[in-house]
C-alpha cells in the first residue's frame, strides 16, 4: 500500500499503530493457503472490520521478509549521509600484497563520523599479521582449497609464504555477481520488479530501477514537499481509495494486502511482504505451494569434478538445484560443492626424461601444485654435418662420415680449435713421453700433444688439450685410451689415440707432474706439495691419497694395480703395496731432487735426478747412488735389469750395461735439455725435450738421430690459394709449401738468403714474396721455381698485395722517393709511387680493393689512402694512435680496420679519412688482420694472441692459440678454415674459426 509514507499530522499516532500493524502479516499469510500450503494459511476476512494502518512505519519486515510482532523501525549505525559503510567499527584486517605481511589496518570513525579504514600500522618487531592479528608464528586457519566470501570478493585457502594455510588475496566476482555461500560467485539478486513504485517511511518515492550492479533495486527520490505526502508511489495532496479491504495482489515477487490508512482515511496497499522460502507471488497475491529443494547459498557435488548450486526458479518461486558446473583444471569437488585444487601426476618421477611428441627431450618435475608434470620440450639443435635427434630423453648427435663429434652439437673435421702443423713436434718444451706398441705420444707447453706411429721417425701434431695448459706427464693404457696431466690440477682423457681430450676433475689445484696407469681403470697422478690422486674407474672420479710429504713429487710408476713408487724433491722416494692406501718413505741416500723413477719388475728399479742416478734390486728397500756430474738428469729408462739410459740438461745422454758400475756418455746431437725418455724394446729408444726436440736411437742409446720435422726458422707470413695449396715465408729466405691443406709442409727454393716478410698468391700458380734489401721473388708454377724481380728499392719490403695476377703493390722502408712500389704487369716492372710519407717512416701493411682504392699503414700510427690506384695519396685527419700499425683490411671502400702494437685496433667508416680507436681484450702486439665477410674477422699477434669478431668489428673476443710463439701471418679461406704462421716455424691450422 502507500502507507509507508507519513506526514506531520499523523506522526503522533505511529506508536499505537505499529502494534496492530505488526500483526497483519500473520493474519494475511493465510491468503497463500489457496495453494494448499499449511505453513502459510491465507488471510481471513474479519467480517468487514475496518483494517487500520499507520503510514509511519514499513510494517516491521524482518531481514527474511517476514513480519514479527517485536520488529521496530531500524536505526542506522552510521550517521545519516554515510551511505554504505566501508567497514564495521573495530574490524581489523591485514594489508594485502604487494604490501609486506607485517602491516594491518583497523576500522575507525572518520572525521565525518562515518566508519572508514584507519592508517596502516605495523606489527611489533618479530611479529606479522594473520587474520587481522599480530602473531609471532603462523597457524593453519583454513583447509587447502577451501573458499569463503570476503565482502563481495572470493578468497581461497592456500599455502602462505610463512608456511601455513591462510586465506589468499581476495578475488572480485565478475560484473553483476556477488559472493554467496561457500565462496561461490553468483549473479546479484533483484530487489524488486522494474517499473514498480512505492513510498518509504521518509515520504520518499521509491522506484524500482536497474542499479550499477546490473540488478534491480529501489531508488529513492527526494521526500515529498509539504503539504504533499507520498501515496501509492507518488506525491499527492490527498489520498484516494485504490483497493478494497482485505484485497490482495502481487507486488513483483512479493504480495500486498489492502488496508485503510486511518490518518489519511483511504484504502491503500500495505508494505510488500515476502512469500515464505523466498518464493515468488503468483496470481491474485497468492504465495506458491511448492516446496524448496534446497536452501539459499547451498551447493553440492554431482560428480568428483562437477557441482550444482541452489537457485530460485522464477516460474514457481521455489528454490531448486541448478545446472551442472564443472570444476576447473586440476580441481575436484568436495564436501558442500566446493571445488578444491588437486592434480594428477603426468609423469613417473622427478627428473625422468623422455622424447616428447614434438621430437624434443622433456623432463618430469614437481609442479607448483605438488604433482609431477612434464616441462616443455627443448628442441634438439640443428647440426651441420650430422644428425641430432632425441633418443631416450636426450639429444643424441651422430656425425657424418669424415667428421668428429666435438661436443653435443658440433661435427667438425677436427675438435681441437687449432692443430699445429709445423714444426712437428711443435717448438715448445716437451715434458712428457709415452708409448704403446710402436706408437709414441709427446706432450708439453701450451697443452700440445704430438704423436708418432713409427717409433718416433715421423710425427704429427694431433692437437691440444682444452685450455692449453702446460702438460707435465702423459700415459696410455691402450693404443687408444690415455691421460695427460698438467698445471692447476688438470687431468684429461683421450679415447681416440690423442686426437681429442676430455677434461676430468682431479679435485686438486696443484700442478701435476707425473701420471701412471696399471690398466685402463687404475691410475695415479702426482704433483706439487706432495699431492697424489688416484682413480679406480678410468678417471671418472679421482680421490686424494696421503703421501706423507709436502715437497713436490715429479714422477710416479706402477707395475701393477697395487705396487708403485713416487719420487720428488729432496731425494724423496715413496712406495705403496696396496694401491696407495698407504705410502711409505724409502731411503735414496741423497737430498737432491729426483726427477724420474722406473722399475723393471717388483725388485729392480732406477731413479735419476740432480747429479745422481739410483738403482735398487730389492723393491726400493735400499738404493745405490751413483754420482754422475753437476747437471740435472731428468729421465731414466731401464732397457733391462742391468742396462739403463739417463738423459738430462744440455742434451746429456749416458748409458750403463752393468747395473750402474760403469757409464758411457753418448753424443745426442743436441744441446737442448732432454726431459723424457722411453724404450720400445732393448734397442729402440726415444727422447724429447726443450724447444720440441725429439731424437731417436736404434742401438740402445749409443747414437741418436734428430727426428723433428718441418722448419724451425721464424715464419712471417702465410697465404693460401685454395683449401689445399698454401705457402709460408720467413727468415733466411725460407719458403715452405703444402699441397694437402697443411698436413705436410715441404721446403721450396727461394734463391735468396734475405729474410722474407710478405707473401701473396693470386691463384695456385702465380705468387710473390717480398723481404729484406728490396727482395721480390715471383713464381708462375706454384713455387716449384722462384725468380727475381727488380723492385727499384734497397729498402726492406714488408708486405705485398695484388688485386689480380697483374696489378699489385709492395710497401716497406723509405728508399729513393717512396716507401711504396707498384706494378701493372705482374712484377715485370716495379715503380715508386710518391706518398708524401717522410723518410724514416716504415710502412708494414698494404690493402687494395678491386675499385682501385687502397690503404697503407706503418710506424707512429702513420696511414695513407688513395682513390686512384696510388697515383695520389691522401693523409687522414688523424689515426687516433701513435703506435706502430702492422696490418690493414677493408670490408668495402668505406669500412676498414688497422691493427698494431699495444693491442691497437683502429676503425674507419669513411674510407680512411678519419679513424677511431676500438677497444679489445688484449694488450700485446697485433701483427695480422683478416676479414672473410662483413661480419667475421680475425687478429693474430704476439705470444699466440688470437681474437675474433662476428659483428663486423664492433666487439672482439680473445681465443688464444695453443702456442707461446708470436703469430705474424694469418690467412682464412672462410669463417672456419684458416692458418696462422709465426716464430720457430710455427704453422697452426683451424677448422672451427679458432674456437
Amino acid at each position: 500500500m502507500n502507507g509507508l509514507t507519513t506526514h506531520d499530522s499523523r506522526i503522533a499516532s505511529r506508536g499505537s499503530v505499529i502494534a496492530r500493524w505488526a500483526l497483519l502479516p500473520a493474519l494475511f499469510l493465510s491468503a497463500c493457503a489457496a495453494g494448499g500450503d499449511d505453513e502459510n494459511p491465507p488471510p481471513r476476512d474479519d467480517g468487514g472490520a475496518e483494517d487500520v494502518i499507520d503510514r509511519g512505519d514499513e510494517a516491521g519486515v524482518d531481514a527474511d521478509g517476514d513480519a514479527d510482532a517485536d520488529d521496530v523501525l531500524d536505526v542506522p549505525d552510521a550517521p545519516e549521509g554515510c551511505g554504505t559503510p566501508a567497514c564495521t567499527l573495530g574490524e581489523r584486517h591485514c594489508e594485502p600484497p604487494p604490501a609486506v605481511d607485517t602491516q594491518w589496518v583497523e576500522c575507525v570513525a572518520g572525521t565525518d563520523g562515518c566508519p572508514a579504514w584507519g592508517p596502516v600500522q605495523s606489527c611489533p618487531s618479530g611479529q606479522f599479521c594473520q587474520e587481522g592479528a599480530c602473531v609471532a608464528s603462523c597457524s593453519d586457519v583454513c583447509t587447502l582449497g577451501e573458499r569463503r566470501c570476503s565482502d563481495a570478493d572470493v578468497q581461497e585457502c592456500e599455502l602462505g609464504s610463512r608456511g601455513c594455510l591462510a586465506w589468499g588475496t581476495p578475488t572480485p566476482c565478475g560484473p553483476g555477481m556477488s559472493c554467496t555461500g561457500a565462496g561461490v560467485c553468483v549473479s546479484c539478486t533483484d530487489e524488486c520488479t522494474e517499473g514498480l513504485a512505492r513510498c518509504s517511511a521518509l515520504e520518499e518515492v521509491l522506484t524500482c530501477e536497474r542499479g550499477t550492479s546490473g540488478c534491480l533495486e529501489w531508488v529513492a527520490d527526494p521526500p515529498c514537499a509539504m503539504p504533499q505526502f507520498c501515496w501509492e508511489g507518488a506525491c499527492v495532496d490527498d489520498c484516494t481509495d485504490v483497493c478494497s479491504a482485505a484485497e490482495m495482489r502481487c507486488f513483483g515477487d512479493d504480495y500486498q494486502v489492502c488496508m485503510r490508512d486511518t490518518g489519511a482515511g483511504c484504502y491503500g496497499w500495505s508494505a510488500p511482504y515476502r512469500c515464505p522460502g523466498g518464493r515468488a507471488c503468483v496470481g491474485a497475491g497468492i504465495c506458491p505451494s511448492c516446496t524448496d529443494s534446497c536452501g539459499e547459498g547451498e551447493a553440492r557435488c554431482m560428480t568428483g569434478t562437477a557441482y550444482e548450486a541452489c537457485e530460485l526458479n522464477p516460474a514457481t518461486g521455489c528454490r531448486i538445484w541448478g545446472a551442472r558446473t564443472e570444476c576447473g583444471a586440476h580441481q575436484t569437488c568436495e564436501g558442500a560443492g566446493v571445488c578444491t585444487t588437486i592434480c594428477t601426476d603426468d609423469c613417473p618421477s622427478d627428473g625422468a626424461r623422455e622424447c616428447g611428441p614434438g621430437g624434443g627431450p622433456r623432463t618430469c618435475h614437481v609442479g607448483v601444485l605438488g604433482c609431477l608434470e612434464w616441462l616443455a620440450e627443448t628442441p634438439c639443435a640443428v647440426v651441420v654435418n650430422g644428425a641430432n635427434v632425441c633418443v631416450g630423453g636426450a639429444c643424441t648427435l651422430t656425425c657424418d662420415g669424415g667428421f668428429l663429434t666435438c661436443g653435443p652439437t658440433s661435427c667438425r673435421v677436427s675438435c681441437a680449435p687449432w692443430t699445429q702443423q709445423s714444426p712437428v713436434p711443435p717448438y715448445e718444451e716437451l715434458w712428457g713421453l709415452e708409448f704403446f706398441g710402436t706408437t709414441a705420444w709427446a706432450a708439453g707447453n701450451a697443452g700440445l700433444v704430438a704423436r708418432s706411429g713409427d717409433r718416433g721417425a715421423t710425427w704429427r701434431n694431433v692437437g691440444a688439450v682444452p685450455g692449453g695448459v702446460v702438460l707435465g706427464g702423459i700415459e696410455f693404457a691402450t693404443a687408444a685410451i690415455g691421460w695427460a696431466v698438467g698445471n692447476g690440477g688438470a687431468i684429461f682423457r683421450s679415447d681416440d689415440a690423442g686426437a681429442n681430450w676430455i677434461a676430468q676433475t682431479s679435485g686438486v689445484t696443484a700442478n701435476l707432474r707425473g701420471v701412471s696407469f696399471a690398466d685402463v681403470t687404475h691410475g695415479w697422478a702426482v704433483g706439487d706439495g706432495g699431492v697424489i690422486v688416484a682413480t679406480v674407474d678410468g678417471g671418472t672420479t679421482w680421490t686424494p691419497q696421503t703421501s706423507g710429504v709436502t715437497t713436490n713429487l715429479y714422477a710416479v710408476h706402477f707395475i701393477s694395480a697395487t705396487t708403485g713408487w713416487a719420487a720428488g724433491a729432496s731425494g724423496r722416494i715413496l712406495k705403496t703395496a696396496n694401491g696407495g692406501s698407504v705410502w711409505l718413505p724409502q731411503t735414496s741416500g741423497s737430498t737432491y731432487d729426483i726427477r724420474s723413477v722406473r722399475f723393471v719388475d717388483a725388485n729392480v728399479g732406477w731413479a735419476v735426478g740432480y747429479y745422481y742416478a739410483y738403482r735398487s734390486t730389492n723393491g726400493g728397500t735400499t738404493w745405490a747412488a751413483f754420482m754422475r756430474s753437476a747437471v740435472q738428469y731428468n729421465a731414466v729408462f731401464p732397457a733391462s735389469a742391468d742396462a739403463a739410459v739417463i738423459v738430462g740438461a744440455g742434451g746429456r745422454v749416458e748409458t750403463t750395461t752393468d747395473g750402474g758400475l760403469a757409464w758411457s756418455s753418448r753424443t745426442s746431437g743436441t744441446t737442448a735439455n732432454l726431459d723424457a725418455l722411453v724404450f720400445f724394446d732393448t734397442l729402440n729408444a726415444l727422447a724429447v725435450g726443450q724447444n720440441g726436440t725429439v731424437i731417436s736411437s736404434s742401438n740402445g742409446g749409443s747414437t741418436w738421430i734428430d727426428r723433428r720435422g718441418g722448419t724451425a726458422d721464424n715464419l712471417r707470413d702465410v697465404a693460401f690459394a685454395d683449401a689445399t695449396h698454401g705457402w709460408a715465408v720467413g727468415a733466411a729466405g725460407r719458403i715452405v709449401a703444402t699441397v694437402d691443406g697443411g698436413a705436410n709442409w715441404s721446403a721450396q727454393t727461394s734463391g735468396v738468403t734475405q729474410n722474407l716478410w710478405g707473401v701473396h698468391f693470386a691463384d695456385a700458380a702465380h705468387g710473390w714474396a717480398v723481404g729484406e734489401s728490396g727482395v721480390i721473388r715471383t713464381t708462375v708454377d706454384g713455387g716449384t721455381t722462384w725468380t727475381a724481380q727488380t723492385s727499384t728499392t734497397a729498402g726492406a719490403l714488408y708486405d705485398v698485395h695484388f688485386i689480380n695476377d697483374a696489378e699489385g703493390w709492395a710497401v716497406g722502408a723509405y728508399s729513393g722517393t717512396s716507401s711504396v712500389r707498384y706494378t701493372p704487369d705482374g712484377g715485370t716492372t716495379w715503380m715508386a709511387e710518391p706518398t708524401g710519407i717522410p723518410a724514416g717512416i716504415i710502412m708494414y701493411g698494404v690493402w687494395f680493393n678491386a675499385s682501385g682504392r687502397g690503404w697503407i699503414v706503418g710506424t707512429s700510427g702513420t696511414s695513407r689512402y688513395t682513390a686512384d690506384r696510388g697515383v695520389t695519396w691522401q693523409t687522414p685527419a688523424a689515426t687516433g694512435t701513435t703506435q706502430t700499425l702492422w696490418d690493414v683490411r677493408f670490408l668495402d671502400d668505406s669500412n676498414g680496420f688497422a691493427v698494431g702494437a699495444a693491442g691497437t685496433v683502429i676503425v674507419t667508416t669513411d674510407g680512411g679519412a678519419h679513424w677511431a680507436l676500438r677497444g679489445t681484450p688484449a694488450t700485446g702486439i697485433f701483427y695480422a688482420l683478416v676479414f672473410v665477410d662483413a661480419s667475421t674477422g680475425y687478429i693474430s699477434g704476439a705470444a699466440g694472441a688470437f681474437l675474433k669478431t662476428i659483428d663486423g668489428g664492433a666487439s672482439w673476443t680473445s681465443h688464444p692459440a695453443p702456442t707461446s710463439r708470436d703469430l705474424r701471418g694469418l690467412f682464412f679461406l672462410d669463417a672456419d678454415n684458416g692458418w696462422a704462421a709465426g716464430d720457430f716455424g710455427t704453422v697452426l691450422m683451424t677448422r672451427s674459426g679458432g674456437e
